[in-house]
């Protein structure tokens, strides 16, 4: 039985190095490659002068209650604000 795990083993290994010596990844194209420089929001990211606290509209934030109505509130009640 040692003999046969062993023999087992051998061909697995064998196996797996031909298989990992193979270049089996697809090569993307340089067409199709994207341009990634300009990700992002361009400059500095601009401040809110419209910022709320939820709680204040009846959030708890406990990730129990329900707070989607006191979230629609806060931003009801932004309507019309720059």
């Amino acid at each position: 039985m040692q003999t046969f795990n062993f023999l087992t083993n051998i061909i697995l290994s064998i196996i797996m190095i031909f298989f990992s010596k193979l270049n089996l990844a697809q090569t993307i194209p340089s067409s199709r490659i994207s341009n990634w420089s300009n990700a992002g929001y361009p400059g500095n990211i601009p401040t809110s002068s419209n910022i709320l606290n939820v709680t204040q509209f009846g959030a708890t934030g406990n990730g129990v209650s329900d707070d989607a109505s006191a979230i629609r509130s806060a931003i009801d009640s932004l309507h019309g604000m720059r």
